[in-house]
């Protein structure tokens, strides 16, 4: 399938397999998000898959579509280097999907994040009777810590901040103040 890309026509296989229409369109004139669709060369996926792929996603917003691609393309890339249908898995296909992003150096965080993302996607796909049984019904998924390693003050950085704040002048402390009770409430 080729895809009209800045006037010209790019064949997805030359960009490494799996992409999506909107990381194409990224550098191109279109001014309008389309729904993203999950497209690759020799799609082994039916029209009804890929009717429930881009179904599934046109339900979120921009910022959560934008992580459920992703996520969704990086299985899909997985299944395909692994000759695996999409819609005819097993959850031990999806511990090994998590075991090998730990084997690629991901955090606990992604590797839960995404397959938190195709738990709710098979859900989805079940509902809509695509499958008929949900892989990722009582998938595993890796710990994670409540403290994010996201640069960034902790609880008790933050604590000491307000108190400060409100030790301070009445303008100062609402400055500090507002921001940090918006983030937290």
């Amino acid at each position: 399938m080729l895809v009209p890309v800045g006037g010209g026509r790019v064949d997805p296989a030359s960009l490494g397999g799996w992409v999506t229409k909107e990381a194409i369109m990224a550098d191109t004139n279109y001014t309008h998000a389309l729904p993203a669709e999950i497209v690759q060369p020799e799609d082994p996926l039916l029209v009804s898959g890929r009717v429930a792929v881009a179904a599934f996603l046109a339900g979120y917003s921009s910022g959560t579509r934008v992580s459920y691609t992703t996520d969704l393309r990086i299985f899909a890339g997985w299944c395909h280097d692994h000759d695996l249908n999409l819609f005819n898995l097993k959850r031990a296909h999806l511990e090994l999907f998590g075991r090998w992003m730990e084997q690629e150096g991901r955090m606990a965080s992604t590797i839960a994040r995404r397959l938190s993302t195709l738990s709710s996607f098979y859900k989805y796909c079940q509902i809509e009777d695509t499958i008929t049984k949900n892989p990722a019904a009582n998938i595993r998924r890796p710990k994670v810590d409540c403290e994010s390693r996201t640069l960034g003050l902790d609880r008790n950085e933050l604590s000491a901040l307000l108190v400060q704040a409100g030790l301070g002048d009445l303008r100062d402390g609402a400055l500090i103040t507002l921001p940090c009770w918006r983030s937290t409430g």
